[in-house]
C-alpha cells in the first residue's frame, strides 16, 4: 500500500472507490424523497450528514493506516 501514503492522488481514487458503493445503495434507502426519510430540510441535511460521514470513514482508515506504520 507504499501508492496510497498521506497525500497521493491514489488516496482520494481509493477512498472514493470505497465510498461510492457504500452510499449509492444508502442514499437510494434514505435518500431526501424516500419513504424512509424525514422529509424537508432536515432530511436533505441528515442526508448530507450521512454522505459526510461515510466518506469521513473511509478517510479514517487511511489515516489510522498512516498512524499504525508510524507517518
Amino acid at each position: 500500500m507504499k501508492g496510497f501514503g498521506s497525500g497521493t492522488r491514489n488516496r482520494r481514487f481509493m477512498i472514493f472507490l470505497l465510498w461510492m458503493p457504500t452510499v449509492s445503495p444508502l442514499s437510494n434507502a434514505v435518500g431526501p424523497c424516500s419513504p424512509m426519510n424525514t422529509h424537508g430540510l432536515l432530511g436533505v441535511i441528515s442526508w448530507i450528514f450521512m454522505l459526510i460521514g461515510a466518506y469521513a470513514f473511509y478517510s479514517g482508515l487511511f489515516r489510522f493506516y498512516d498512524w499504525f506504520n508510524g507517518k
